[in-house]
């Protein structure tokens, strides 16, 4: 039996920026964000054959922190709340859909 090893886990290391863009292949699935090593990573099901790279908007706002005026929640999904420093800092990821 062959097994297709197109799709495979990747990480983003995010930037603590209210937002930012990654670039991912067409129709990456986001699975989750969290903490580790006191970074904030976003974990992504991708496939690996597609070349093509697009930009994905990424939201982080902290909890009491107002939101950007152009923030568009409309399109985009709430991912993960992730607590850094110990539990003192709580940060709310959304990913926006490809452009």
């Amino acid at each position: 039996m062959l097994i297709d090893n197109a799709k495979s886990i990747w990480k983003f290391t995010l930037k603590m920026e209210d937002k930012q863009n990654i670039n991912m292949p067409p129709h990456s699935r986001v699975l989750t964000a969290q903490a580790q090593n006191g970074h904030l990573c976003l974990w992504v099901l991708v496939n690996c054959h597609d070349t093509d790279r697009i930009e994905y908007p990424v939201w982080i706002y902290g909890t009491g922190f107002p939101l950007d005026e152009g923030a568009e929640f409309s399109g985009s999904r709430y991912v993960s709340t992730v607590l850094l420093d110990d539990g003192i800092s709580v940060f709310h990821v959304f990913v926006g859909l490809g452009a």
